[in-house]
């Protein structure tokens, strides 16, 4: 039987298939805060989740969402390895996460790409970074020497830095507000906040996504 998706229904799928492009799910705790386009509560949410139109579509199990499609077992356990080796990459460099913290002139640090989405699969530590007004420079440079000399070159990635003047990001699409709302802080939660303040536009792609004080 085919069924016509409402709006809801096709917000709760859109990012389920956009993970499915990297072979990972949505976390069940997290996908409220991912509905694209549509502002509910979680009941409504939990409602479309057990509605026939989406069992059709996707598969709970063990917290996550995961798109239905062939091969999904395989997924599953490629992304458990994934899991386990992106806790095992931070802990085994928990001093550069330390050294990221001690930062002067770093105002906001998150992880991003794999890390943040538990799928590190290259050995890189992502981050991204807002700096201080006029400190992004001296900040990329001290780091880099920092890496070179402690042998975190090949771990350490600073993959976004921006001044604290310039933190509207250019692109203003779906792929821009998911990489934005899916960092994970790791220095200055309040800077975390000005960042989003300074990207509003990505309220109408995500608008359960919104942290206290924003």
């Amino acid at each position: 039987r085919t069924h016509t998706l409402n709006r809801l229904e096709l917000a709760v799928l859109w990012p389920v298939v956009y993970a499915s492009v990297f072979r990972s799910p949505v976390g069940r705790d997290t996908l409220h805060d991912r509905l694209a386009g549509v502002r509910v509560g979680k009941e409504d949410l939990f409602r479309a989740l057990s509605g026939a139109a989406l069992r059709d579509l996707i598969v709970e199990r063990d917290g996550d969402v995961w798109l239905r499609q062939p091969g999904l077992e395989r997924m599953e356990a490629e992304f458990r390895m994934r899991r386990r080796a992106t806790r095992e990459l931070l802990r085994a460099h928990e001093d550069i996460l330390a050294f990221l913290r001690r930062r002067p002139g770093l105002r906001f640090a998150a992880l991003s790409g794999g890390c943040a989405h538990d799928a590190a699969d290259d050995g890189d530590i992502d981050v991204f970074a807002v700096t201080e007004p006029g400190r992004l420079w001296r900040t990329l440079l001290e780091s880099m020497v920092v890496a070179k000399a402690r042998g975190w070159r090949k771990v350490l990635c600073l993959n976004y830095i921006v001044d604290a003047t310039a933190q509207s990001l250019p692109g203003r699409d779906f792929y821009s507000a998911f990489e934005l709302v899916t960092l994970k802080p790791i220095v200055g939660e309040h800077g975390y906040e000005d960042l989003l303040r300074a990207n509003l536009w990505a309220r109408a792609i995500f608008p359960n996504f919104v942290p206290a004080g924003v």
